[in-house]
């Protein structure tokens, strides 16, 4: 597409060369923006039927237990099923089958007060409850004390799982039994299966007790706590299932992982029993859809560009046959044919006045557009760095805190850079001072120290300079020092050892000097002025915009200092070396070179 594209501009080699580099650019970015849209668009619209789902089935769910959480407690008002528990059984099943059968249940039983079945509504069958005990399940704990009794199992007679719902059978003041109703889920989970749905519902442990997908039920979303293993033993609550954990992680917003496989998931508490619904759908869904708009975009984009290369062509074409017949005719048309090309000159010299232009444009709105990147990336932490604070301000037990005003100075330093990062383009002289180079890497290693801790990298600072006060700005030079100590713990991010040296000392002609040493995989045979150019990067695309050695080397340059880099002779990994003026040199030259220009 790009290619083609590139055929039919400009008359000449450089105008042609020129106008394919700016058309491939303009049409790469149209299309990777129809793909950012495409996806972006997709998720929304996904996670908004999720929502709509996930609230037609918990109603749903919901509706179902509504409608039995009463029936024990008019169960247990009926006579025939009073009389169960003065030995008329017989009456008793009979009558509860009857009725299992109308209301649809899967059993309907009571139980005398030790927790003995007396009458069933599966009298007849080989696995009834008929002469079993219950006297262990919460439920019946919780009705024989006269409250309403409820749980989720799997029958410990039938293996079968149901909602169990339980309420005392009270007869001449005194409770005399438990009955109980037991209803089967099943056909509201093959509704969900046959929808294609992804749909689980986990309980208050974290257990997943319905599912679509088989494999998914009594899997744990999270390691048990051995005290919630044994109370869920003690009821007998999932029978001999193992509750093995998921692999199941929630990320930003309703993006989560299941076993390593992305999906975005809608989450809605249901009010019974402390059980949450989760409908999930698969998160590839959305950017293969959105690779294919794109694939679609380009595929437009191609054929018009052709289209328009091959009309162009033939115009001229067509042009070129007009002029040789012109030049036959008489001297009229002569004087025509020169003021038209007076009139083509006219429109090149335009022609390439817009040219340069649009190239002085495109650099400022790319460099613009990075800025901004920037600060928006660093925008969403420090808006929930505030929000922290306020929240800890606002906490009686953290107000007098002291880590508070560190954090709050951190965060207005943080706010600084963003805001050179907005003045990249336009940069403005500092303000200058005594700086003591010790006090600057002890301020950049208390920001960096927990990336250090995370990333397992030792770090050590010594310094052997005698008097390491110089003139510049604190501020300026701190962010020179986090880039350096960033970029090197990103170098060292496949590096069997890591450690990070910095040094602070003065050279022959005693001017202090700042090293910056790592073992990480070094430059790479990257020259000095490549790897100080803004946007330059040796990492992999998404890791890092390529602009933290480049705002380093305009500050060095603020200061008049020299930036060197090299590879370590001693082993792999890279120094960086940056050497100061003495504080009555003034200002000299800036800096040049480094490895990676982001920071």
């Amino acid at each position: 597409m790009a290619g083609a594209a590139s055929l039919s501009f400009g008359r000449s080699g450089p105008l042609r060369g020129r106008g394919g580099i700016v058309l491939a650019m303009a049409l790469a970015a149209s299309v990777v923006a129809v793909f950012l849209g495409a996806q972006r668009s997709g998720e929304e619209a996904e996670t908004e039927r999720l929502t709509r789902q996930s609230a037609l089935y918990a109603s749903a769910l919901s509706g179902t237990l509504d409608r039995f959480a009463y029936l024990p407690s008019l169960l247990g008002q009926i006579p025939v099923v009073v009389a169960a528990l003065d030995g008329e059984g017989a009456a008793a099943n009979a009558w509860l089958e009857r009725a299992a059968g109308d209301m649809d249940v899967e059993a309907l039983y009571v139980m005398d007060a030790a927790g003995l079945t007396v009458a069933a509504s599966n009298h007849r069958r080989s696995m009834t409850f008929l002469g079993q005990n219950y006297g262990f399940r919460p439920y019946f704990k919780a009705a024989i004390r006269g409250e309403p009794g409820e749980f989720f199992a799997i029958g410990a007679t039938t293996a079968r799982p149901g909602y169990f719902f339980a309420a005392a059978v009270e007869a001449g003041g005194a409770i005399r039994g438990v009955v109980a109703v037991k209803l089967d889920l099943s056909p509201l989970v093959a509704r969900w299966r046959a929808g294609g749905e992804r749909v689980m519902v986990a309980n208050r442990d974290g257990i997943v007790v319905l599912s679509s997908d088989p494999a998914l039920t009594y899997r744990a979303l999270a390691p048990l706590p051995a005290e919630a293993l044994d109370r869920i033993a003690a009821s007998r609550h999932f029978g001999d299932r193992t509750l093995d954990p998921l692999d199941w992680r929630t990320g930003e917003g309703n993006e989560a992982t299941l076993d390593g496989e992305r999906v975005l998931v809608v989450s809605r508490a249901l009010g019974r029993a402390g059980w949450t619904l989760h409908v999930l759908a698969d998160g590839a869904d959305a950017t293969r859809r959105a690779l294919t708009s794109a694939a679609l975009f380009a595929a437009v984009l191609g054929t018009l560009a052709l289209a328009w290369t091959f009309l162009r062509a033939a115009r001229m074409r067509a042009a070129l046959a007009t002029s040789r017949a012109e030049e036959a005719k008489l001297s009229t048309l002569n004087r025509r044919l020169r003021g038209e090309v007076t009139e083509r000159r006219a429109a090149e010299e335009g022609l390439r006045v817009a040219q340069r232009d649009l190239a002085r444009a495109s650099r400022l709105a790319a460099l613009g557009e990075v800025s901004a990147t920037v600060t928006h990336e660093l925008g969403q932490p420090l808006s929930a760095l505030r929000n922290y604070l306020v929240a800890a301000e606002l906490n009686p037990a953290r107000r007098d805190d002291p880590l508070i005003p560190q954090i709050e100075g951190v965060v207005r330093r943080m706010e600084r850079t963003t805001a050179q990062l907005r003045d990249f383009s336009r940069p403005a002289r500092r303000d200058f001072g005594p700086v003591d180079l010790r006090e600057v890497v002890r301020s950049a290693h208390a920001l960096m120290a927990h990336d250090l801790d995370a990333a397992s990298v030792a770090y050590a600072f010594d310094c052997t300079a005698a008097d390491a006060v110089i003139e510049g700005n604190a501020h300026g030079l701190e962010q020179v020092v986090v880039n350096l100590m960033r970029n090197a713990v990103a170098a060292m991010r496949e590096a069997r050892e890591k450690r990070l040296d910095i040094v602070v000392s003065t050279d022959a002609d005693t001017r202090p000097v700042l090293t910056v040493r790592d073992t990480g995989e070094g430059f790479g045979g990257a020259d000095i002025e490549t790897a100080t150019a803004p946007f330059y990067t040796t990492r992999s695309s998404g890791d890092g915009m390529g602009l933290g050695l480049a705002i380093s080397a305009a500050i060095l340059r603020e200061h008049g200092a020299t930036l060197r880099a090299r590879d370590r002779e001693e082993g792999a990994g890279a120094a960086i070396e940056v050497t100061f003026p003495r504080p009555a040199d003034g200002d000299g030259n800036g800096g040049e070179g480094g490895r990676d220009a982001d920071g």
